[in-house]
C-alpha cells in the first residue's frame, strides 16, 4: 500500500478550498481552478464545500457561488478582494485561519503553493490534513520546503512540475498525481480574421506571429527574447512578418527597448492587457502561436490557439511537451537553440494556411484535453482520497 493511500481523508464531510482567484483574473491558474471546484462538487455533492478567495470580489464570489449550487447545494464561496493590496495578504490569512478553526474541515485544499505554510501550521496545531495544487514556478521557486514534504497530496498539472518538486522540494513521489490542464474549448473556435483587431495593431497586410504571456521579469523563461532575436532572420525570409506580444507586467520597458535595439520595433506589436472576451479573435487574428519557454508548468494558451485552429511552437525543455502531446499537438523545439526556433517558424507559416489544418489541430486538441476527461481523471485520483 501507498503511502497516498495510507495517509487518504476518506469522505470528508467539510472541505476549505483556498484560492488566489476565480474571477478577478483570467489566466491558465484561474482557469484550471474554475475547472477543478465544478469538478469536485459534481463528483461528490454531499461534501460541503467552502471557497475562500484572496483576490475576487464579493460580488465576483456570490456570482461563481450561484453557478456552483446549481450542481450542488452546500456551497460557500467567499471573496476578500476590496481589502487594499497592501493589507491583503495578512487579511486573507486572518480570514482563512478563522473560518479553519470555526468549522473544522475535514481537509483543506491550498490551490496555490503560497498558502502552503499557513496550512502546514494548522496542521500542526489543529491536526487538519491539506493538499495542494502545484502548476508552474511557484511549485519550486523561493520558499520553505516543509509545507510541501507535509502535504499528505499534491496535484500537479504536469509531470514536469511533479519532478521539479520531487528534486527540488523532497517531495516524496508517492504523495504527488498527475491532473493535467482542461480548457472551455466552447469559447474557442476556428474563424476569419477578426479585420478591426488587423486594423488596431496594424497588421493588416501582414503574417502574425503570437505570444500571449505574463511580462514579468521574474517570468522571462516565457521566451518573448527569444523570439524577438530571430526576427530579423525571419524578416528577410517572410518579409510581410508581425510580432504581436499580448500581456502586461513589469518586463514590458525591456522587452521594448530589446525590439528597438535590434530593428524590429516596427515590426511588433504589445498589445498589453488583453480582456479575456478579446482572447479568442487575438488567437484568431494570428497565423502562428509561439512561446518558446524553458519554465512552463504546463500552458493552457497553447491549449487556446490550438483550438482556434492555429498551429503552435513551444520549447521541449518544460511541462509545454505535455501540453502539445510530445510534439503530437505542435512543434517542439529546443528553446535555446535560435536557428531551430528560427526554421519552426518559417515552416508553420508556409504551412498556416491549408483548409483542413484548422479543424484537425481543433479536434485533436479537443479530444485530449476534454473537460470530461479532466473530470474522469481527478475521479480516478480521488478514489484514494474522498
Amino acid at each position: 500500500m501507498s503511502r497516498w493511500e495510507e495517509d487518504r481523508v476518506l469522505a470528508p464531510q467539510r472541505l476549505h478550498i483556498w484560492c488566489p482567484d476565480l474571477l478577478a483574473a483570467t489566466g491558465g491558474i484561474q482557469c484550471y481552478l474554475r475547472f477543478l471546484s465544478q469538478s469536485l462538487i459534481t463528483l461528490f455533492p454531499e461534501t460541503a464545500y467552502t471557497l475562500l478567495s484572496k483576490n475576487d470580489s464579493p460580488a465576483a464570489a456570490a456570482q461563481f457561488q450561484q453557478e456552483l449550487r446549481a450542481i450542488a447545494p452546500q456551497v460557500e464561496v467567499v471573496g476578500l478582494g476590496p481589502v487594499a493590496p497592501r493589507w491583503r495578504t495578512l487579511v486573507f490569512a486572518q480570514a482563512i485561519a478563522r473560518r479553519a478553526v470555526l468549522d473544522r474541515p475535514d481537509a483543506i485544499l491550498c490551490a496555490h503553493g503560497n498558502f502552503a505554510p499557513l496550512a502546514w501550521k494548522l496542521h500542526q496545531v489543529l491536526g487538519i490534513p491539506y493538499g495542494l495544487t502545484a502548476y508552474g514556478v511557484e511549485a519550486w521557486g523561493e520558499g520553505p520546503t516543509q509545507p510541501w514534504q507535509r502535504a499528505r497530496w499534491i496535484w500537479t498539472i504536469s509531470t514536469y512540475t511533479g519532478d521539479r518538486l520531487v528534486a527540488d522540494r523532497g517531495v516524496d513521489p508517492s504523495r504527488i498525481a498527475l491532473l493535467p490542464c482542461t480548457f472551455a474549448a466552447e469559447r474557442f473556435a476556428v474563424g476569419p480574421k477578426p479585420q478591426d483587431l488587423a486594423q488596431r495593431y496594424g497588421v493588416a497586410a501582414g503574417r502574425v506571429l503570437l505570444t500571449v504571456a505574463r511580462l514579468a521579469a521574474s517570468e522571462r523563461y516565457k521566451g518573448v527574447d527569444r523570439v524577438l532575436r530571430v526576427l530579423p532572420q525571419l524578416l528577410q525570409r517572410v518579409p510581410d512578418a508581425y510580432y504581436l506580444v499580448a500581456g502586461k507586467g513589469d518586463d514590458l520597458p525591456r522587452l521594448q527597448a530589446l525590439a528597438a535595439e535590434l530593428g524590429v520595433g516596427d515590426r511588433v506589436r504589445f498589445a498589453g492587457f488583453v480582456p479575456d472576451a478579446e482572447l479568442p479573435d487575438l488567437y484568431r487574428l494570428c497565423d502562428v502561436f509561439v512561446m518558446p519557454s524553458t519554465g512552463e508548468g504546463f500552458g493552457i494558451v497553447f491549449l487556446e490557439a490550438l483550438a482556434c485552429g492555429k498551429p503552435v511552437i513551444g520549447g521541449n525543455r518544460d511541462g509545454t511537451t505535455e501540453a502539445l502531446a510530445n510534439g503530437r499537438l505542435g512543434t517542439l523545439i529546443d528553446p535555446e537553440d535560435p536557428a531551430a526556433l528560427l526554421q519552426s517558424l518559417v515552416d508553420a507559416l508556409q504551412t498556416a494556411d491549408l483548409p483542413e489544418a484548422p479543424h484537425q489541430r481543433r479536434q485533436r486538441a479537443i479530444e485530449t484535453f476534454a473537460p470530461d476527461r479532466f473530470q474522469q481523471r481527478l475521479a480516478e485520483i480521488c478514489q484514494n482520497w474522498l
